[in-house]
């Protein structure tokens, strides 16, 4: 009877451990299945401070412009750099997405210290995920 406790036991420890390392896997892949879920990567960088998804944000053919390639590598700027980036984000919210066509969208988005401005992100489509391309 023991060694089926142990048994058990085991099951349950192997199956915790294997629920905890899927959990923290797909928290360190941000969420690119849309336009707007892309964006929200952003923004939610800029609320928690965590900007480790942020480079996997960026075309991964590298067509980026200068702001968005800023944006996705802000883990390598000075402080002053970050700390602006979430001054500007951190109440940033997306507005309106639309798909112009099958590989290309855009958002607008509202975003500034009081979340004043509005701009549009532009993305692209590849792979199945959506990257930040310009703004």
């Amino acid at each position: 009877m023991a060694y089926f406790y142990l048994m058990l036991g085991k099951t349950i420890f192997y199956s915790l451990l294997f629920l905890f390392v899927m959990k923290i896997s797909s928290a360190q892949n941000p969420k690119q299945e849309t336009p707007r879920s892309t964006l929200e990567e952003v923004f939610k960088a800029a609320r928690t401070g965590d900007f480790t998804r942020l480079p996997s944000l960026c075309d991964p053919e590298g067509r980026n412009d200068g702001d968005t390639k800023q944006l996705c590598q802000i883990t390598n700027a000075t402080l002053a750099a970050k700390q602006d980036f979430r001054l500007q984000f951190r109440l940033a919210h997306s507005l309106e997405e639309k798909y112009i066509d099958e590989d290309s969208a855009a958002v607008t988005f509202k975003f500034g210290k009081k979340a004043e401005l509005i701009e549009k992100m532009k993305l692209v489509k590849r792979n199945d995920k959506w990257y930040l391309i310009s703004f």
